[in-house]
């Protein structure tokens, strides 16, 4: 068994606070609606329950900005003491809003994207990072392996999420750096594509154009609904999917054999992480911690059922627990 395919057991945060963080906080989460953002969220609740805190969320749009800068704006009329974004880097956020946020002492938690920031009122979590970098390199591994050193692939990007192209990235450098007989070949789309629908679409007439592809590769589980029947269609069935992510789309996918592999990994434990920066912000422990990585388990076309329908992903199963040692939780 590949080491990626292993069932994680730890979390790679092992040092516990200074001290057990005060409670009555507030933190607020800037949610998306999809269901990643979902489990983030649950797992910021789970997380500030522990603690002693109260949790909300506000919406916005990821096809419209705007509406992220309108809703940390929101959650500082909220009384929050830390607010959650995830997967827009500093860049997206304006100059004003971050500003706003300073003047008011009240830190934004950026997770799931690049770069990291490290100020006093912008702070980053490195888990995610590192996850989609490594995540690309498994992958990437396991389609040389699959494709017998002579594949080529058809790589999707969402440039939307920066934290994206970290993982295409990522398993583009690997496969020239093992396979110099492979090749791959990007797409790059944004959310609009992927919202509309029109994503699948950019897919099937790049394959209809170039049969040689016999591999596609996706940043992001959403990405492919429709896909199966549309191969069919096109008489693609050779076309052999993986990437990064499950939801019960792949999960399906993965079960009939069109999918082959992808990348699973816990969307909860960056709910558990970002309140962990917010933790260790709340006692003056540095927050940053680098060699941080989000578990994951590559997951094959043999080890679906492995997952429930639902396709959500949660180990480690105890780790919530694990985090709460550190916060020096006497009751876990």
């Amino acid at each position: 068994m590949r080491e990626a395919e292993k069932v994680p057991t730890t979390i790679s945060a092992t040092t516990p606070l200074t001290k057990r963080p005060p409670t009555g906080k507030s933190i607020v989460f800037l949610q998306d609606g999809t269901q990643p953002s979902v489990e983030i969220y649950g797992g910021i609740q789970e997380a500030a329950e522990a603690l002693g805190w109260t949790a909300r969320s506000i919406k916005f749009d990821p096809a419209d900005l705007s509406t992220l800068n309108a809703g940390l704006l929101q959650a500082l009329t909220t009384g929050a003491d830390y607010v959650v974004d995830s997967g827009f880097p500093e860049s997206q956020l304006s100059t004003s809003t971050v500003a706003k946020f300073k003047a008011a002492g009240v830190p934004i938690i950026v997770v799931g994207t690049t770069p990291v920031p490290e100020t006093d009122t912008l702070l980053g979590d490195y888990s995610d990072q590192n996850h989609y970098v490594l995540a690309g390199k498994q992958l990437a591994d396991w389609f040389v392996t699959d494709a017998d050193g002579q594949g080529t692939a058809l790589v999707v990007n969402l440039t939307t999420y920066p934290s994206l192209t970290l993982f295409t990235d990522s398993f583009s450098a690997e496969v020239a750096k093992i396979c110099p007989s492979c090749r791959t070949d990007t797409i790059k789309s944004t959310i609009g594509d992927a919202l509309k629908g029109t994503l699948t679409a950019q897919v099937i007439a790049k394959l209809r154009a170039d049969r040689s592809i016999k591999y596609a590769v996706f940043d992001n589980s959403g990405e492919i609904a429709g896909l199966d029947a549309q191969l069919k269609t096109a008489g693609r069935t050779d076309v052999k999917v993986i990437g990064h992510g499950i939801d019960p789309v792949t999960l399906k996918s993965l079960e009939s054999g069109q999918a082959k592999a992808f990348i699973a990994y816990n969307f909860r434990y960056s709910g558990w992480a970002a309140t962990d920066i917010a933790a260790r912000k709340s006692v003056g422990d540095p927050v940053a911690n680098p060699k941080s990585v989000q578990p994951s388990q590559l997951i094959t076309s043999a080890t679906a059922n492995q997952l429930p329908a639902n396709a959500i992903f949660r180990e480690p199963a105890d780790g919530l627990q694990q985090f709460k040692k550190l916060w020096l939780d006497s009751g876990s």
